[in-house]
């Protein structure tokens, strides 16, 4: 992931060399990039020891929707009732392919 990050940074430095991140906010980035990661590691792993691989791939392809929410939620992005509804249909395709292999939180590793 590191290296999709960095690789991701540098070709957009590239393809827009204006852009400049105000001192006073590349603090507050760099803070939020590192308190997401040091949560999101752990918590990934957490996640797959307490179900399958394909769930917490599901679920984690499904977190594009629940930001989406919280941001209307949280008045940061106006959202249309159009897009609501896509939103709320990927998530219900999520629930659905999980809910088709059982719902559970008995994880590990599954039988050969």
């Amino acid at each position: 992931m590191p290296s999709r990050a960095s690789c991701s940074s540098s070709l957009l430095r590239l393809l827009e060399p204006r852009v400049k991140t105000p001192p006073k906010e590349f603090k507050t980035l760099a803070l939020i990039g590192f308190i997401g990661n040091t949560i999101y590691q752990p918590g990934f792993s957490l996640g797959l020891h307490n179900t399958t691989a394909t769930n917490s791939a599901v679920i984690i392809g499904s977190l594009l929707g629940i930001v989406a929410l919280l941001a209307w939620f949280f008045k940061i992005q106006p959202v249309s009732r159009l897009t609501a509804l896509r939103i709320g249909v990927g998530l219900a395709g999520v629930v659905f392919v999980i809910a088709a292999h059982g719902i559970g939180f008995g994880g590990g590793t599954p039988p050969p």
